[in-house]
């Protein structure tokens, strides 16, 4: 399963926003998605592991996740991250 990350167009970044927000702390999660899943970074340093391949995001990027999927985050910086399920 591939997680697909862009950059947020400055059009779209209000209809991000109306995600739950969740400020995330520094530190490693381990995630399960069972919905597909768009995250917009607005703040903060994640890097997502999936069985060992390493997604890297930052302020101002978009990532989909795909339903089912299980991962690792690590969180370097305080991150602000906006959450929007998708069908």
């Amino acid at each position: 399963m591939a997680i697909l990350v862009k950059q947020a167009v400055p059009e779209c970044q209000a209809e991000l926003r109306r995600g739950t927000l969740r400020h995330v702390g520094e530190g490693d999660y381990n995630w399960f998605y069972d919905e597909k899943t768009v995250c917009y970074i607005e703040e903060g340093e994640v890097v997502v592991d999936e069985h060992g391949a390493k997604v890297f995001l930052s302020s101002g990027d978009v990532a989909t996740f795909p339903k089912g999927l299980r991962c690792d985050w690590h969180v370097s910086s305080p991150a602000r991250i906006y959450v929007c399920l998708k069908e």
